[in-house]
């Protein structure tokens, strides 16, 4: 295929920048076919249809396209993106989201627990009043030491029932 010419397109790229977009680091008109690469060198290859031709352009026929490129990035491109990623972040969201900010909101505060701790919980029946569902169980509930009953860990065992009382 032979390629039009590079001086229309940058003409038209001058002068009605939102034929254009940048769709996988190649600047392509919108309903056609040809597809630019344009390298920070300069250089530019040109990608033609569904054959995958690439043919890299003239030096002086690049140095007039990566030319009106920059411009159109620069006076298009960019604000046009930017106001892109505020429309999206202004959208409203999808149903679904809603759905589950929904339900997020009725749901207990649950922060900092596992996955299985909350499955646990949910089968384990009510909690007992007063207390908290991540709190330990009071002190007068914890079983005493048992006295050792060999005579090696007779010091250690004195040092725990001390410390229990």
């Amino acid at each position: 295929m032979a390629l039009p010419d590079i001086a229309s397109i940058a003409d038209a790229l001058r002068q009605r920048p939102q034929d254009f977009v940048m769709q996988d680091a190649r600047l392509r008109q919108r309903n056609g076919t040809l597809a630019f690469v344009i390298h920070p060198g300069g250089s530019v290859v040109a990608e033609t249809g569904s054959d995958g031709d690439c043919h890299e352009l003239p030096r002086q026929d690049a140095a007039r396209l990566s030319t009106a490129f920059e411009e159109w990035q620069r006076d298009f491109w960019v604000s046009a993106r930017v106001n892109q990623i505020f429309a999206d972040q202004l959208r409203r969201p999808s149903i679904w989201r809603r759905v589950w900010y929904h339900i997020q909101r009725h749901l207990p505060e649950r922060r900092g627990e596992s996955a299985l701790a909350i499955y646990a919980r949910a089968f384990a029946g009510p909690e007992p009043k007063g207390r908290r569902p991540n709190d330990d169980p009071p002190l007068r509930h914890r079983p005493r030491p048992q006295r050792p009953t060999s005579g090696a860990d007779l010091p250690r065992a004195r040092l725990l029932l001390h410390l229990n009382e």
